[in-house]
């Protein structure tokens, strides 16, 4: 990621992101290649994602809102909403 300066910020961790929005909010995963969904502020970990019952994974966080919703779809589940206080 990059910071107001142009410089470049590591996400805490390591990881992979996918979607940021105006607020600072990223997602992706905790994992260089595949790894639990998971959701950064400003580059600083904030937590894995929970999955509803029978769901063991999702595909990429495709989408985060400015109202901090995030998006994603389950494997065989259909379309999953978080929504970040």
């Amino acid at each position: 990621m990059w910071d107001s300066n142009g410089n470049v910020q590591d996400i805490q961790d390591g990881g992979t992101a996918y979607a940021v929005n105006a607020g600072g909010l990223i997602t992706g995963e905790r994992s260089d290649i595949v790894g639990r969904a998971s959701v950064w502020r400003d580059t600083a970990f904030q937590s894995e994602l929970p999955y509803p019952d029978g769901v063991t994974g999702v595909f990429e966080l495709f989408v985060v809102g400015n109202d901090d919703s995030l998006f994603s779809h389950a494997y065989s589940h259909g379309p999953l909403r978080w929504t970040c206080a």
